[in-house]
C-alpha cells in the first residue's frame, strides 16, 4: 500500500477527461515522481460504497459522471522499478 492522493473534481477539471485513465496515471505519477514506467492499481470507494478498481477510459469517465467533491484514490505499486524509496501523503492535486 502506497498512500492517498485526494484530487479536486471541479468543473474546471472537465478538460482532463479528454486525456482519460492515462493522463490521470500521468499525473499521479508525476506528482510522486514515479518512472514512466511504472505500474499502478488505482481503487476508489464509488458514490454506493463500492471498492472500484480504475482499469481503464469507461471507469474514468464513470468517475467523472460521479461528480463527487473528491476523489480519493489508492495506490499500490504493481512492480520494484522505483529505485528510491519514496513517501507518499494525502495531497490535493487538481485533474
Amino acid at each position: 500500500y502506497l498512500g492517498n492522493l485526494n484530487i479536486a473534481i471541479s468543473d474546471a477539471s472537465a478538460s482532463a477527461k479528454g486525456k482519460g485513465i492515462l493522463g490521470l496515471e500521468a499525473k499521479i505519477s508525476g506528482f510522486f515522481n514515479f518512472p514512466v514506467n511504472t505500474e499502478l492499481t488505482l481503487t476508489y470507494i464509488n458514490e454506493d460504497g463500492d471498492v472500484v478498481t480504475l482499469v481503464d477510459d469507461d471507469d474514468f469517465y464513470d468517475v467523472m459522471r460521479q461528480r463527487l467533491k473528491f476523489l480519493r484514490i489508492h495506490m499500490q505499486l504493481n512492480n520494484d522499478k522505483l529505485s528510491k524509496p519514496c513517501v507518499a501523503s494525502s495531497q490535493s492535486l487538481p485533474l
